[in-house]
């Protein structure tokens, strides 16, 4: 599909708002293809497949 994807970790967070020995990542989720401007629907797709791939190796989402 040749969608390219960056990610810049921009804050870690250690502190008493969160489950003891957690951590909690701040990231940035940058998607460009070569040729043509992305859809929504596309990154959409992207960001479930990445949250998929998180989810099997025992990361969650934090809600806010």
């Amino acid at each position: 599909d040749n969608i390219s994807i960056q990610i810049d970790l921009f804050d870690l967070y250690l502190g008493d708002k969160i489950a003891e020995g957690s951590k909690s990542y701040g990231l940035n989720l940058y998607f460009t293809h070569p040729t043509k401007t992305l859809t929504d629907e596309e990154i959409s797709t992207k960001i479930e497949q990445i949250i998929d791939r998180l989810k099997n190796i025992g990361i969650s989402l934090r809600s806010t």
